[in-house]
């Protein structure tokens, strides 16, 4: 095993080293372009001056006689408004050569822009226009709006550039060598492919994950990670790659909606998945009054024209800055172990996003990097955000599985985990003791107390004995919590629980005993009221329960009840205890009565077919949640009633509910299999043959499957004749838990079953491997031979799976496929299934 460990992280540190080198390589390979610009490379020299036209009606003609202002591109003071901006900027190349020259205008949502080439007598040498309004522009016209000229050598050429939008009219200005130009859109490509392709799966990632847990905060994620790319779209121009041009432009116009898109879905999301949505607080209302700004603001962006609408959305952004710092620095204070992947996801995103406003204003110079900062902060957010949901998922299903498994007040584990350590030791085949501590008129004061006090009074007695339970080595650790071992299980109102190794005497395990017992607080003050507190305790050895934890559980109930009848302080379970006679009358009678008031109940479990996947049949199982032993399980229940002469009763309940729930669910168009596992011994009475005869009278049992373990060749005569009768009146047999005896099969075959299922020495044994994929297709090559067909049970894992498709079970059932499950969810499970669900007779 250690050596596989080690093949495991060797392979683990390849790939990380693969990844390490792919990214390093585009971190080499993605550079700043702009540096690159033609007056940083060659003798070529720029006088750029610029001159505003306050009433958009200038041409060229009037705007080359207008006082033009000497400025940096960088330092203009572009503003939002109607206006028009004439750019002229003075070429010259000093060099021996002729250069081609691109000028590249670094904003794809420019309404008009046209651009005029001059010769030193101001003579037109090139004209273009380009801009969004524009219908007949290439895609890279589009995305990259750029001027290509030549100029040749010891010469001076003007270029002269009309800018109108109604949006932002920043627009850096830089010009390259054409090849240098190529590199530009190289460089773009490459970042923006980058972005779309992890947004995109990521994307898709949360979709499969809402479609899985149904959780509203991965849909409010995708929204977010789809205005982001709409947003991005249109302000680096790679929008025209992704979505039709009409669209493109449609959001371009509307811009500014982008922008409130994404930050009304960053907010909701950031309360979702913070766990505002679902709690009244201050925060609360602040995320509500913040969300209502932004829609507000957002329906205003659709009427006002986008040098209006712009800066209320920077207005807007004080507040929603304000609103998401609270709510992550309030959960990190509370929640910082799974909250710490959103705050550092969010630090990019603040930083990039901080970025392009003051390159806007002129703080930043405009580079390819500070270009695409808010880009490459919203895919780090991304990617980092997509570790946030993976870590909230682990931590819902860690929570759930503590919740499910300890005591909400005392956080102590509960009778679930209790018992799931029992089963644990059993198949280790461990030999150990089960012990209940339970208080004293524990129910008699506590539905007079509020939870803290209950609470108090648990960790009380837990803190009391916790020193005995840490000295103790021969106390079984049911688990580890952190750096916590613990000891003591809390089953339910003032009943405690611990297991002893078996190999501790008697004397030494009531020395142990009364020394915890010892320990318990006479009296405890909780909540200004004095309680006298006294103890009973109850054990019982694993040898007594053959195996079976539900068995080991009920024993020991029944011994601490016995303890509390008796009003002895400690008592250990006797087989041979002529009480257990006594309980046992007892517990038929509540089985009598349990079946009169229909407590028992039912559970279902459905079975599919190996090749195609389909749902055929539905096993059913029943159980009896008793109060005082927990759940008593079906062959508990079938015992008792033999013993007891309640069989009669229990097939009445057991196949009028079956036959109920058959209609039932006709009705919802389910018309597949049904199935039950039986004794014979538990049918083998002739009232109730008669009684079962007239009810399928008006109905079909060719559906109904009854398994048993003992085919009745062997057996007298009566059983053979129960079996006829059964097999006469349309049931289908089948034998159940089949352990590999070969003349099992025949005897199956010649009483008339029709199935055969695959029991515990497949699915609980050690056999596994290609042995067991051996040994399972030598049983069913022999079982199809006889004509039977072959379930598999507890396919809990996809080795087993496999293993049963490659041995060609006809059918297979377990966790893996589905859950055992009750009626309500088995029926909004069918109706969900309604696409994968057959029937026998299309096979």
């Amino acid at each position: 095993m250690n050596q596989l460990k080690s093949v495991y992280l060797f392979i683990a540190c390849m790939l990380f080293a693969a990844l390490a080198l792919i990214i390093a390589s585009l971190v080499f390979n993605i550079g700043d372009p702009t540096t690159n610009s033609i007056e940083r490379t060659h003798a070529i020299y720029l006088k750029p001056s610029y001159w505003v036209d306050e009433q958009s009606t200038a041409s060229l003609t009037d705007a080359l006689e207008q006082d033009f202002q000497n400025a940096e591109i960088t330092k203009i003071p572009w503003q939002f408004g109607n206006q028009t901006y004439w750019l002229k900027v003075s070429v010259t190349n000093r060099t021996e050569f002729i250069e081609n020259l691109t000028a590249h205008f670094d904003n794809p949502m420019l309404d008009q822009l046209e651009v005029w080439l001059l010769d030193a007598e101001n003579n037109i040498v090139k004209h273009k226009q380009l801009g969004d309004t524009l219908p007949n522009l290439n895609i890279h016209e589009q995305a990259f709006p750029h001027f290509s000229f030549q100029l040749n050598a010891k010469d001076s050429n003007v270029l002269v550039a009309r800018i109108k939008t109604t949006g932002i009219s920043k627009t850096p200005l830089t010009i390259y060598q054409s090849d240098n130009f190529n590199d530009v859109k190289k460089f773009s490509f490459l970042i923006w492919g980058l972005f779309i392709g992890v947004t995109v799966m990521i994307a898709l990632y949360n979709m499969i994950l809402f479609i899985s847990i149904r959780e509203t905060v991965y849909l409010a994620y995708i929204g977010y990670i789809l205005s982001t790319l709409m947003m991005m779209g249109s302000v680096l121009g790679f929008g025209y790659y992704i979505w039709p041009t009409p669209m493109q432009n449609w959001l371009q116009v509307y811009v500014v909606s982008t922008n409130f898109s994404v930050a009304i879905c960053a907010l909701i999301f950031g309360s979702l998945f913070l766990r505002y949505a679902s709690i009244k607080t201050k925060l609360n209302t602040l995320i509500k009054a913040t969300l209502a700004i932004l829609l507000i603001g957002a329906f205003s962006s659709f009427l006002l024209p986008e040098y209006y609408a712009a800066p209320v959305f920077f207005v807007c952004m004080v507040p929603l800055y304000i609103t998401i710092l609270l709510i992550v620095f309030n959960r990190l204070l509370t929640d910082f172990v799974w909250a710490k992947y959103y705050f550092f996801s969010w630090l990019p995103l603040i930083i990039s996003g901080a970025i392009q406003p003051l390159v806007l204003v002129g703080v930043f110079e405009h580079t390819f990097l500070t270009r695409h900062a808010f880009l490459i902060g919203v895919l780090l957010e991304v990617l980092l955000m997509a570790m946030a949901l993976a870590d909230k998922f682990s931590h819902q299903q860690r929570e759930s599985y503590f919740k499910a498994t300890h005591d909400s007040s005392s956080q102590l584990p509960n009778e679930t985990l209790y018992k799931y350590k029992i089963t644990q030791l059993l198949e280790q085949q461990h030999n150990f003791i089960a012990c209940f501590i339970e208080l004293k008129n524990f129910g008699q004061f506590i539905p007079y107390m509020p939870p803290k006090a209950k609470k108090d009074l648990v960790n009380q007695v837990y803190a009391s004995l916790q020193p005995v339970l840490m000295n103790q080595s021969q106390i079984i650790m049911i688990e580890e919590q952190g750096l916590n071992t613990v000891k003591l299980a809390y089953l339910r109102d003032g009943v405690f629980a611990l297991l002893v190794n078996h190999g501790t005497n008697r004397e030494s395990l009531n020395k142990l005993l009364l020394n915890l017992q010892a320990h318990i607080p006479t009296s405890l003050l909780i909540d200004g009221i004095l309680l006298n507190l006294s103890s009973h305790i109850a054990t019982c050895s694993s040898i007594y329960c053959n195996q079976r934890s539900g068995l080991l559980l009920r024993k020991t109930w029944q011994t601490l009840f016995q303890a509390k009848q008796e009003g002895v302080s400690l008592l250990h379970y006797k087989k041979e205890s002529g009480d257990d006679i006594g309980q046992q009358f007892n517990l038929a009678s509540e089985l009598h009565s349990a079946i009169e008031q229909k407590q028992l109940v039912l559970s279902y479990t459905p079975v599919y077919h190996v090749k195609n996947k389909k749902l055929i049949s539905i096993t059913c199982q029943f159980s009896w949640p008793h109060p005082e032993f927990g759940e008593i399980t079906q062959q508990e229940i079938i015992k008792l009633a033999i013993d007891t002469g309640l069989n009669v009763q229990l097939n009445r309940w057991l196949f009028s509910e079956l036959f109920k729930t058959i209609n039932t669910l006709k009705e919802n168009h389910f018309n597949g299999q049904f199935s039950l596992t039986l004794s014979l011994n538990q049918l083998n009475h002739s009232g109730f043959i008669s009684w079962l005869s007239e009810q399928v009278t008006h109905f079909d049992t060719d559906n109904i499957t009854l398994y048993t373990q003992h085919p009745a060749l062997d057996e007298q005569n009566q059983m053979q004749e129960t079996l006829q009768k059964l097999l006469d009146l349309g049931f289908n047999f089948g034998l159940d838990n089949f352990h590999g005896d070969l003349d099992r099969l025949f005897e199956a075959r010649e009483c008339g079953f029709s199935d055969v299922r695959i029991g515990h020495l497949f699915t609980k044994s050690n056999i596994q491997g290609h042995k067991l994929t051996l040994l399972l297709s030598a049983m069913v090559d022999v079982a199809k031979g006889l004509d039977l067909t072959v379930t598999a049970i507890s396919v809990d894992n996809q080795e087993f799976a496999d293993i049963v498709n490659q041995c060609q079970c006809d059918f297979m059932q377990g966790e893996l496929l589905a859950p055992t499950m009750n009626y309500r969810i088995l029926n909004s499970f069918l109706l969900a299934q309604q696409s994968r669900i057959g029937n026998l007779s299309e096979l």
